[in-house]
């Protein structure tokens, strides 16, 4: 038996154990009374959450390490600042 290909829209699909094309409203195969599991509307919902959620826990533990060494960073270059401005004050006055 040869299937038909039919369009995305189309309110038939086929069976998996007879072939035999059936409604997409349906939950079991009138023929052979396999159960049909309808397709998911979000069929990558679960592999996108399992992607996000490493990237968080990555992007987190970054965070948590740079956030500090530029607070530090920034605190060295000010004191750095005020040293060479009280040294050219300095060098002003002579």
């Amino acid at each position: 038996m040869e299937k038909e290909v039919f369009a995305p829209t189309d309110p038939l699909m086929y069976c998996p154990n007879c072939a035999e094309k059936v409604s997409r409203k349906v939950t079991a195969c009138p023929q052979c009374e396999q159960k049909i599991f309808k397709e998911s509307r979000w069929p990558m919902f679960g592999m996108i959450l399992g992607c996000i959620f490493p990237l968080i826990a990555i992007v987190g533990i970054l965070a948590a390490v740079a956030i500090p060494a530029y607070q530090d960073y920034v605190e060295r270059t000010e004191q750095a600042q005020f040293e060479i401005q009280g040294e050219l004050e300095e060098w002003k006055q002579q």
